[in-house]
């Protein structure tokens, strides 16, 4: 096990209700539960469809399994509330000297329900405890990108593909 994992609370704690510093998203944050960090294991019958809907969606190349495995060895992290799950992992950039936990994977029972806004602050003070320079997220859809970015987050580059 990665020593990272330990800092990002690998340690299962009880759920407890989120305590949000933005004004606009206190009265959903009442009603939210803090993503608890879990194992994949013990989640994956009812997660699976969820990876496979977020993989296909996203037109991914890898499967489901892949997924399962990489939480299995440690290189990924489960976590899951009441609403849904996110998937993360460490992501190292090695030209800026810089580590991310990057939100690989997220999914909701119900969208368009702000559950990005409402745990931001949660998994912020999760990278930080965990010694990351930031978060960061990847999407195709253009939404999403602009959602996330009213919510505090930059938009840095937009990466375009051309297979053959």
């Amino acid at each position: 096990m990665h020593e990272w994992l330990g800092k990002l609370g690998m340690e299962e704690a009880e759920p407890t209700t989120l305590d949000l510093q933005d004004v606009n998203m206190v009265e959903l944050a009442e009603t939210c539960i803090e993503p608890k960090l879990v194992s994949v294991r013990d989640h994956w019958d009812w997660i699976k469809d969820g990876v496979e809907e977020v993989l296909t969606y996203a037109n991914q190349k890898y499967r489901p399994e892949d997924v399962y495995t990489y939480c299995i060895i440690g290189k990924a992290q489960l976590w899951v509330t009441n609403e849904g799950f996110v998937i993360t992992m460490e992501e190292k950039d090695d030209m800026a000297l810089e580590t991310f936990c990057y939100i690989w994977i997220a999914w909701a029972k119900e969208r368009g329900g702000a559950l990005s806004a409402t745990h931001q602050h949660f998994f912020e003070r999760k990278a930080k405890e965990a010694g990351y320079d930031g978060l960061k997220l990847r999407t195709n859809e253009y939404r999403i990108a602009k959602y996330v970015e009213t919510n505090g987050w930059d938009l840095e580059t937009i990466e375009l593909v051309r297979r053959f």
